[in-house]
């Protein structure tokens, strides 16, 4: 089940794609990287703006981080305004 805010994994599905990555043998050449993303400060915009304009901004950001990684690679939301990415 997606994240119902932003539509990308949610934190379940992202630790079990993690798990399933990491148990797999290494393949010679190639690599794998976990990249963890907290908006610093995001706390800032809904406070100056208001909960629906942050949620605006948080939901164009996500859809941004999935169309900049490649179809392999995987997005989540983990909570609030930290963002998990798995690039193989």
């Amino acid at each position: 089940m997606p994240d119902r805010f932003t539509g990308l994994l949610n934190r379940r599905e992202i630790h079990l794609c993690l798990a399933a990555v990491l148990s797999e043998p290494p393949v010679q050449g190639a690599s794998t990287a976990v990249l963890l993303c907290d908006l610093d400060e995001f706390k800032r915009i809904n406070d100056r703006h208001g909960y629906e304009i942050g949620n605006e901004a948080l939901r164009a950001l996500c859809e941004r981080m999935y169309e900049a990684v490649r179809d392999n690679d995987l997005v989540s939301r983990i909570g609030g305004d930290q963002l998990l990415i798995i690039l193989e």
